[in-house]
């Protein structure tokens, strides 16, 4: 194992079969303990480090086992970008385990084309170790639509200090544990409370202005296969779902949009005094939205206390439409690197 790791370092040769087989069920085993230990909240931030850190240094050697292997079956080094497809990369990877070569894992004269994709794979690497200061999140429901759509896979800057207003972040949902996001719109030592929708801070209100109409297609999104709410009644798959949008600006705060669906019992509420060390969010989506308005005796959100907060979501990486990532036709090209707001 040790020597086809070192191996893959050097991308002028070939790999036999056996010893690709190897590498790869090592790669196998690491992917499925590193995604074990990432996906728990009870793991220390060191064991994440050491996950990233090694996933890091084995895409290099991964990559180059993968190009030695096509030499080894007389193929170009070019195929190895069918390992960042999802589906083909398993195709792939399959297939040059069934092919049976005799090579004698000799050396592929070096080009220059190999030189560019070993700096390219170097670059991939040192984007995973950037994983270190940023944590992922994909948006599973709609309660931060419009500024966050289902399905937009999101990075958010761990680490964030001296979280203000306006700012999206994603904490521990007090009843189920896992991540939520909203924006927090009030702070520790603040008062606020709404009226017809309107947010009334520290006794000052402040109307949002009409910012248009939000409209996406009816369909069912995300995983969990939910339905848009619509304000222009009841529409069939496919039809056109329209909200209300507007532009609420608090003190502090660049303009963002919000939505609104009805009139319903969460657009007017008792007078909140946040605590401090506790900051009061809501979601964009106002109407369709579990946040701080609901305690979490009530399965709702109540105040965050800071020290919940894992990160403040800053750009949309990738986003998908459909159930399922791996459906490209629903991927939306034009939210991919889209600043949040």
């Amino acid at each position: 194992m040790r020597k086809a790791l070192v191996s893959g370092f050097d991308w002028n040769g070939t790999t036999p079969r056996g010893r690709y087989l190897l590498a790869l069920l090592g790669f196998t085993v690491f992917s499925v303990i590193g995604s074990y230990v990432l996906e728990r909240r009870d793991i220390p931030y060191w064991g994440e480090a050491v996950v990233i850190v090694v996933a890091a240094i084995l895409l290099i050697p991964l990559v180059g086992l993968t190009i030695r292997r096509l030499h080894d079956a007389k193929l170009s080094g070019l195929w190895t970008w069918l390992t960042f497809v999802p589906g083909l990369n398993l195709a792939l990877l399959l297939a040059l385990l069934l092919i049976s070569t005799r090579a004698t894992y000799g050396r592929v004269p070096p080009s220059r084309l190999r030189s560019v994709g070993f700096m390219l794979t170097a670059l991939g690497a040192f984007v995973i170790l950037t994983r270190l200061i940023w944590e992922p999140y994909v948006m599973p429901a709609g309660g931060m639509k419009p500024t966050l759509l289902v399905g937009d896979y999101a990075a958010g800057l761990r680490f964030a200090e001296d979280h203000g207003r306006g700012d999206v972040i994603v904490f521990r949902h007090p009843v189920t544990d896992r991540p939520h996001v909203a924006r927090i719109v009030a702070l520790g030592g603040e008062t606020i409370r709404l009226e017809a929708g309107t947010v009334i801070l520290n006794d000052t209100p402040y109307p949002a202005e009409p910012g248009g109409t939000f409209t996406e297609t009816m369909a069912r999104q995300g995983r969990s296969g939910s339905l848009p709410r619509c304000s222009n009644g009841a529409v069939g798959f496919g039809a056109p779902c329209e909200k209300a949008a507007y532009l609420e600006q608090l003190p502090g705060t660049a303009p963002y949009r919000i939505l609104d669906i009805a009139d319903q019992r969460s657009d007017n509420t008792a007078s909140y005094t946040v605590p401090e060390g506790h900051v009061f969010v809501m979601g964009d989506n106002r109407d369709n939205s579990t946040d701080s308005r609901t305690p979490s005796v009530l399965r709702g959100v109540g105040f965050v206390p800071l020290e919940a907060i894992e990160a403040r979501l800053s750009v949309v990486l990738f986003s998908y439409a459909g159930q399922s990532p791996l459906q490209f036709w629903t991927w939306r090209a034009g939210r991919y690197m889209q600043v949040i707001g």
